[in-house]
C-alpha cells in the first residue's frame, strides 16, 4: 500500500487498493469536494446507467430492495450501518413493523465500477451531452425566485384587469390579454406551458388562433410554438408547417428559431434537412449569431452531426475573429461536443489539436469532468498525454498543483487507481511534492478506512515538510480508536507532539474530542501535553482557550484557564487574559445592536473588570495598541474549522450525505428507524457543538441582580450553582462566572460557602486577589484556610497578600512574626506598603488569629522563601 504514494517509483497495487464508488447516486463521487466548486457533469449513456443499476441490484438482493434515496457508505462508514441495525433489533416488533414495512435499505455499501472506454464515450446511442435539450425549457423559464413568483401574480392581475379567470388562460382570455399587454401575457402563457398546465388539445386550439394574428410575428411567440412542436415526437405536422411558412416568407426566423430547428434535426439524425437548414441559418444570421449563445453551439453540433469537423472548427474561428463577448461560453460548450464526437472515433490527434487551439478561451474546461474522462480514455488506449500536459502547463492556464490534485481526486473517485499513480508520478517529475495532492490522497485513504497507509503517508508528508490539517489528525485518531489500534494511536500521538509543525495545531483536535466526549482520545492528547516544554505547554493551552472562546464555549475556556494554573502550574500570561477580554468586548459590540440589552451589557462589563484585575494580579501591562492582536482574534473562524473536521469523520460525512439528498433531513421525522436513529445522532452532535444555555440559571441570576436583598432569590441562585459545583461541571456560556462575580459583590459569605465546595480547577479560575485581601482584613483565619486550598502561584508572590498578612500579624499582636516577615520580604524583593504597615504597627486594631493561620504564614512567607533563596545561592 505504501508504494502507492512513493515519491518516484510506482507499483501497481490496484488489487490492494480499491475505491468503492457507485455512479449516479446522489451521495456518490463529488459529495465532498475539497478544493473547488467546479461541477463535474456526468455524460452517462443508457448503457452506463443500466450497468450501474445491475451492480447495485446484485449487491443488495440479499438484504432487500434499495431506496431511491439510499446513502452509499464508504468503507470507513460501514460500522454505522451495523450499529444502526443492531440498535433497531433491540426495539419491539410493532415499532419495527410500522417503520420499516417496505423493507428498503437506506445504507448501501459502495460498489467498484470499471469505467471502460466504450462506456465513457459510446458511439451509439448518442449521449445526452452531445444533443442537449432545446434552448427554451423548464430550466430557463419556470425556475423563478420568490420575487418572480410575486411578479407572476401581479402580471396576471394586470392582464385580466383583476377579474377572476380560469387557469390556465384559454383562447378567449388570452385574446383579450394579448391585446392589453402582449409581452406580459406571453410570459404567463409560456410559464404555464412549461409547467404542463395545458393539454395538447388546448395548445393546438391556442395555436390555431394565434398563428394568424400579428402577435405571431413576435419572435418570442413564434419560438415558443416552434419549440413546442419540435419536441412533439408523435406529430411533426405543425412543425413542418412552420418551416413551410418560413420558406414561403410568411414568417421570419431569428437565431433562437434556427437553434431550435438545428437541434431538432440533429436529434432526428435527419442529415438532409440538417444540411439544408444549416446553410439557411448561416446565410440568414451570420452577423447576429456572433452574440447569440444558442445558435453558435447549435451550428457546431450540426456540423459535427454532418461529420464536417472543419466547418465546426470554423464556427469557433468566426467567434474568435469577431471578438465575440460570448467566446468563452461558446468554446466551453463546443469543446464538450468535439470530445463526444471525436473520442469514440479515436480521432485523438485532431481532438487534442482543437483543444490546444481553443481551450485558452475557456480554461474552466480543463477542470470539467468531460476532460478528465477524455484523459482516462487516452490512458486506457495507451495514447501519450505527456505532450498535452507539458503544453497546458506552458500556457499557464492553470496552477499545476490545482489541476493535478483535482484530476487525481476525480480518478480516485472513479476507481482509476493505476492512472492516479501515473498522474502523481508525472507531477513529481517536474514539481515539488504538493500538500494539496497529498491531502487528496489522505482523504481518500481515510474514507477507505486504511489506517496503515494513512500513517505511512503521514511520514512521507513529514519527510517533505508538509503539515497535516487538524481534520486529518482527528480522522486518523477516530479511525485508530474505532479499529481498536491503541498502540498505533499512542505512537501517532507521540509523533504529533514531537513535530513542531503538528503540536501547535493540536488545540482544535483536543477541543473536537472534548466537545464530542471522545474520552479515550481526549485523555491521551491532554496527558501528552505534560511532555512538552513549559513554553510549548503555555502556547498550546493558550490556543485551546482562544479557540474555545471563539467557538462560544466560554465554560470550557474557563475550565482550561483553571487547568493551566492548577494542573500545569503555569501562570496566565498577557495573551491568556487578552483572549478573555477580546471575547467580552466582542460580545458587547454585538449586544449594542440589539434592543433591551442594557442588563446584559453591564454583566459583560463586570466580567471585563474581572479579567482586567488579573493584569494587576500578575503584573502585566496592556499594550498601547492592541488592534492587530484583536483583529487576528476576530478573524479566526474556529466554528468553520470544526465543521470542516466533521466532514471527514464517518458520522460527519454521513450527515453531509444525508443533507444532500434531503436538505431538511434534521427537521423531518424519518420514515424508518435506522434513519430516525441517525437523525437523532446528528441533532445530538449539533447540540454538543452549539451548546444549550441554562435558561433557568440565567433567569435566576437576572432576578437576583434586580433584587439582591431577597433571600429567596439568593438561595435559588446558589442552589442551582451548587448542582454544577457538585458535579464538577460548568453551564454553557458565561453565566457561571457572572453569577459568582455577582454573589461575591452582594453576598460574600455565600460566595465563600460556594468557593469551598468548588474543585481546584474551578477555584483557580475564580481566584481574586482583592477578595482575599478584604477577607484577610476581616477574618485572617478563614482567609488562610481558603488560601491553603488555592494554587500557590496566585498568592505566594503576591505583594498585596504580603502586605495584608503583615498587617494582620500586627493586629493579632504577633509583632515578632511581622518583623520576621518584613525582613523576608526585603530579602526576596517584595514591594511593601511601608506607610500602611507603619500606621497599623503604631495603631493596631485587635483581630484574633488562629494557630493554624499563624503556622500557615510562618511556613509560606518566612521559612519557605528563605529556604528557596538559599537553594538558589547554592545553585549559583
Amino acid at each position: 500500500m505504501n508504494q502507492l504514494f512513493q515519491s518516484k517509483v510506482y507499483k501497481t497495487t490496484t488489487s490492494l487498493f480499491r475505491v468503492a464508488f457507485t455512479s449516479g447516486s446522489s451521495s456518490g463521487m463529488g459529495s465532498s469536494r475539497l478544493y473547488c466548486n467546479t461541477s463535474l457533469p456526468h455524460s452517462t449513456s443508457e448503457k452506463e446507467d443500466s450497468n450501474t443499476t445491475t451492480e447495485i441490484n446484485v449487491s443488495t438482493t440479499k438484504q432487500g430492495s434499495v431506496n431511491e434515496n439510499a446513502i452509499y457508505l464508504y468503507p470507513s462508514q460501514l460500522w454505522i450501518k451495523d450499529k444502526v441495525l443492531s440498535s433497531n433489533s433491540n426495539n419491539n416488533d410493532n415499532n419495527s413493523k410500522n417503520s420499516n414495512s417496505y423493507n428498503k435499505e437506506f445504507f448501501v455499501s459502495r460498489n467498484s465500477i470499471s469505467f471502460l472506454p466504450e462506456i465513457l464515450f459510446p458511439l451509439e446511442p448518442t449521449p445526452p451531452n452531445f444533443h442537449r435539450s432545446n434552448p427554451i425549457s423548464e430550466e430557463n423559464i419556470s425556475v423563478k425566485t420568490e420575487f418572480e413568483h410575486q411578479e407572476y401574480n401581479d402580471i396576471l392581475d394586470i392582464i385580466t384587469n383583476g377579474n377572476q379567470v380560469q387557469r390556465p388562460l384559454l383562447v378567449n382570455d388570452l385574446e383579450k390579454a394579448y391585446n392589453i399587454d402582449r409581452n406580459k401575457t406571453h410570459f404567463i402563457f409560456e410559464t404555464d406551458l412549461v409547467a404542463r398546465e395545458y393539454t395538447g388539445k388546448q395548445v393546438n386550439d391556442i395555436y390555431q388562433w394565434i398563428k394568424n394574428t400579428q402577435h405571431f410575428n413576435q419572435p418570442s411567440v413564434l419560438n415558443t410554438f416552434l419549440q413546442y412542436y419540435a419536441g412533439n415526437t408523435l406529430d411533426n405536422v405543425e412543425f413542418e408547417s412552420l418551416l413551410s411558412r418560413h420558406k414561403a416568407k410568411e414568417i421570419q426566423f431569428d437565431c433562437v428559431s434556427f437553434s431550435i430547428i438545428l437541434n431538432h434535426f440533429c436529434e432526428k439524425q435527419d442529415l438532409e434537412s440538417l444540411n439544408y437548414w444549416t446553410k439557411v441559418a448561416m446565410e440568414t444570421c451570420k452577423k447576429e449569431m456572433i452574440e447569440n449563445r444558442l445558435l453558435g453551439i447549435a451550428l457546431v453540433r450540426a456540423y459535427l452531426t454532418l461529420s464536417d469537423i472543419d466547418s465546426a472548427v470554423n464556427i469557433l474561428k468566426l467567434f474568435k475573429d469577431s471578438k465575440s463577448t460570448i467566446l468563452n461560453h461558446i468554446c466551453y460548450r463546443s469543446l464538450h461536443l468535439f470530445v463526444h464526437h471525436l473520442t469514440p472515433r479515436k480521432m485523438y490527434d485532431k481532438l487534442l489539436t482543437i483543444i490546444k487551439t481553443h481551450v485558452a478561451h475557456s480554461p474552466s474546461f480543463l477542470f470539467d469532468g468531460i476532460f478528465y474522462k477524455l484523459l482516462i480514455e487516452l490512458w486506457k488506449n495507451e495514447y501519450s498525454v505527456d505532450d498535452l500536459f507539458k503544453y497546458l502547463e506552458k500556457t499557464a492556464l492553470f496552477k499545476a498543483e490545482v489541476f493535478y490534485s483535482e484530476f487525481i481526486y476525480y480518478l480516485l473517485g472513479k476507481d482509476q487507481i493505476d492512472i492516479a499513480q501515473s498522474v502523481h508520478s508525472m507531477y513529481l517529475e517536474t514539481h515539488k511534492p504538493s500538500f494539496r495532492i497529498y491531502n487528496v490522497l489522505m482523504n481518500h485513504l481515510i474514507k477507505q478506512d486504511d489506517y496503515r497507509s494513512c500513517l505511512n503517508l503521514v511520514k512521507q508528508m513529514e519527510s517533505h515538510k508538509l503539515q497535516l490539517e487538524p481534520k486529518t489528525i482527528v480522522a486518523i485518531l477516530e479511525m485508530l480508536e474505532r479499529n481498536n489500534k491503541t498502540d498505533l494511536m499512542n505512537g501517532f500521538i507521540k509523533y504529533l507532539y514531537s513535530c513542531p509543525s503538528f503540536w501547535i495545531k493540536m488545540s482544535l483536535v483536543i477541543i473536537h474530542s472534548e466537545i464530542y466526549s471522545n474520552d479515550l482520545v481526549f485523555n491521551k492528547l491532554v496527558d501528552r501535553i505534560h511532555k512538552l516544554q513549559m513554553k510549548e505547554q503555555s502556547i498550546l493551552i493558550n490556543n485551546i482557550i482562544r479557540d474555545c472562546l471563539k467557538l462560544g464555549h466560554y465554560h470550557s475556556a474557563l475550565r482550561w484557564y483553571g487547568v493551566r494554573l492548577n494542573e500545569f502550574r503555569l501562570k496566565p500570561n498577557k495573551y491568556t487574559l487578552d483572549f478573555f477580554r477580546f471575547y467580552h468586548e466582542a460580545a458587547i459590540k454585538k449586544l449594542e445592536n440589539t434592543k433591551n440589552s442594557a442588563e446584559l451589557i453591564e454583566k459583560e462589563k463586570a466580567l471585563i473588570n474581572f479579567w482586567n484585575s488579573r493584569y494587576q494580579h500578575f503584573d502585566f501591562v496592556r499594550a498601547a495598541d492592541e488592534t492587530k492582536a484583536q483583529e487576528e482574534y476576530n478573524n479566526l473562524r474556529v466554528l468553520e474549522m470544526i465543521k470542516g473536521i466533521d466532514q471527514l469523520t464517518p458520522m460527519g460525512l454521513l450527515k453531509s450525505q444525508a443533507m444532500k439528498y434531503t436538505p431538511n433531513f434534521l427537521a423531518l421525522k424519518q420514515p424508518t428507524q435506522e434513519m430516525e436513529s441517525i437523525r437523532k445522532d446528528f441533532i445530538k452532535q449539533n447540540t454538543l457543538l452549539n451548546g444549550i444555555k441554562d435558561t433557568n440559571l440565567e433567569t435566576s441570576l437576572s432576578v437576583f441582580s434586580q433584587n439582591p436583598d431577597n433571600q429567596a432569590n439568593l438561595n435559588d441562585l446558589c442552589r442551582q450553582l451548587l448542582e454544577y459545583i457538585k458535579k464538577d461541571t460548568l453551564p454553557f456560556g458565561t453565566v457561571f462566572l457572572q453569577a459568582m462575580v455577582e454573589i461575591l459583590s452582594k453576598a460574600p459569605d455565600r460566595y465563600i460557602s460556594l468557593l469551598k465546595k468548588c474543585s481546584p480547577n474551578i477555584r483557580s479560575a475564580l481566584f481574586d486577589i482583592e477578595f482575599y485581601c478584604d477577607l484577610i482584613k476581616k477574618d485572617v483565619s478563614t482567609a488562610t484556610s481558603l488560601l491553603f486550598q488555592e494554587n500557590p502561584l496566585f498568592w505566594r508572590e503576591s505583594d498585596p497578600i504580603w502586605n495584608c498578612l503583615i498587617i494582620s500579624l500586627y493586629a493579632a499582636g504577633r509583632s515578632d512574626r511581622a518583623a520576621k516577615m518584613i525582613d523576608t520580604a526585603k530579602e526576596t524583593n517584595r514591594v511593601l506598603d511601608e506607610v500602611k504597615i507603619q500606621e497599623c504597627k503604631d495603631n493596631p486594631v485587635w483581630a484574633p488569629m488562629s494557630s493554624e493561620a499563624l503556622d500557615f504564614i510562618t511556613y509560606n512567607f518566612i521559612k519557605l522563601p528563605l529556604k528557596k533563596k538559599l537553594q538558589n545561592k547554592k545553585k549559583d
